[in-house]
């Protein structure tokens, strides 16, 4: 969803939508994730950090909605607003890193884009997409 929007609306956005900093979550006074994204190196851990950055992004949904007065909480309203942007964006990033950390340790050498990581695991290890 995130990249499709980035390449289909994305270069008509002015300003262009950056993600979220660390700092701007605790301007809101919503909590950066936290993770060691080094240690990422098993599908299982993928599974461990897809579960913890999925319970942060409910909060902070939450939190930034009540810090900029958007809607966050309702999914019919919130895909028009920049914030909600701003969030996706985030995680897609720490998605990326994630993946590309996974394709280090796993698989040295092997993978080049975070993408193609992420083609291997839903072609080899199919059982564990519902899970990450």
């Amino acid at each position: 969803m995130v990249r499709s929007f980035k390449a289909i609306v994305g270069p008509a956005v002015d300003p262009a939508i950056d993600p979220f900093t660390d700092q701007q979550f605790q301007d809101m006074q919503v909590q950066p994730f936290q993770a060691d994204l080094a240690g990422v190196e098993t599908l299982e851990d993928l599974v461990s950090f897809s579960i913890s950055v999925e319970s942060w992004h409910n909060t902070a949904h939450m939190g930034i909605g009540m810090a900029t007065g958007t809607p966050m909480m309702d999914p019919r309203q919130n895909i028009f607003f920049r914030p909600f942007w701003q969030l996706h964006f985030y995680i897609d990033d720490l998605f990326g890193v994630t993946l590309q950390q996974y394709g280090e340790r796993a698989h040295p050498g092997q993978f080049v884009i975070s993408s193609a990581i992420a083609g291997h695991i839903e072609a080899r290890h199919h059982g564990w997409v519902p899970r990450i």
